[in-house]
């Protein structure tokens, strides 16, 4: 969530005009993701991702799925779909754990993993595109 403040200034030959004002800018989720820079193949490790619900209306205990997919460089210990209870203009962590694959499945390289979130028809984004 950002507050955005806007000024406006007009001028002519005659008078100068000017006007401020603000704007509440938010999506319904933001997701920080937490992640190690480099991994090498055979190491497992976890990646938490921190979500805050700003969607007005979903209640105290709001159920905020969370699903990560994956480079095909990783495997996952565990499911890709989390539920987390998170109320309205809450926040709370989903905590995923990755293998990297090692010998002959080996990918090795940048790597991506995108996570979304939603609750209804209200859905936020996040994907790591190295």
């Amino acid at each position: 969530m950002a507050k955005m403040r806007l000024i406006a200034v007009i001028v002519n030959d005659a008078s100068i005009g000017i006007t401020t004002g603000e704007a509440l800018v938010r999506g319904d989720f933001v997701l920080s993701p937490n992640a190690p820079l480099t991994v090498t193949p055979g190491d497992t490790f976890d990646v938490s991702v921190g979500v805050s619900n700003n969607v007005k209306g979903s209640g105290k205990d709001a159920a905020v799925t969370l699903n990560l997919i994956s480079s095909p460089a990783f495997e996952l210990v565990g499911a890709t779909k989390q539920v987390l209870k998170i109320g309205e203009m809450r926040e709370g962590t989903g905590l995923y754990k990755l293998k990297v694959k090692e010998g002959a499945a080996a990918k090795l390289g940048s790597a991506r993993l995108e996570f979304t979130a939603n609750i209804g028809d209200k859905s936020a984004k996040l994907g790591n595109r190295n």
